[in-house]
């Protein structure tokens, strides 16, 4: 995107905290290049023990995310630190189904960017969840704690 090296710059200097909140850094190997290459995404923090899981959502036609679909090691800038993480593209419908409905669970604001509705509990309508992930992939990277 046009944009992407405003906000890698934006996210490496002090001023990462205009953004930092739900924006990294994640820096991944091409499978078929071995080249480096760094793309800013919006992410979404879901706990799980003592592990974190962050979750960020891409458009199936993007390409990106197409080199973590066997899993693979990951860097992470969030907020000015670095991270190593492993992080695993989710293709599968019922899986980007229920990531999709674990990031609303943590961020329900963004329901509406989806077209997502919600009921008075807060919970996704089945159907509205189903429809906004067809066309997505749901990345999940794993970080430990340290």
């Amino acid at each position: 995107m046009w944009f992407d090296p405003f906000v890698k710059l934006i996210l490496c200097s002090p001023l990462h905290g205009i953004l930092s909140r739900n924006t990294m850094l994640l820096t991944f190997t091409g499978r078929r290049s071995g080249k480096e290459y760094t793309t800013p995404v919006n992410f979404f923090r879901v706990g799980e023990g003592n592990k974190e899981t962050l979750l960020t959502t891409s458009r199936r036609e993007r390409t990106w995310w197409r080199n973590l679909r066997d899993s693979a090691e990951v860097h992470l800038l969030i907020g000015g630190k670095d991270f190593q993480a492993s992080a695993r593209a989710i293709e599968d419908p019922e899986e980007v189904v229920k990531g999709l409905s674990e990031i609303l669970e943590a961020a329900p604001g963004i329901a509406k960017y989806f077209d997502v509705r919600l009921d008075q509990n807060g919970k996704p309508a089945p159907q509205d969840l189903k429809q906004a992930a067809e066309p997505l992939v749901i990345v999940r990277s794993l970080i430990s704690e340290e």
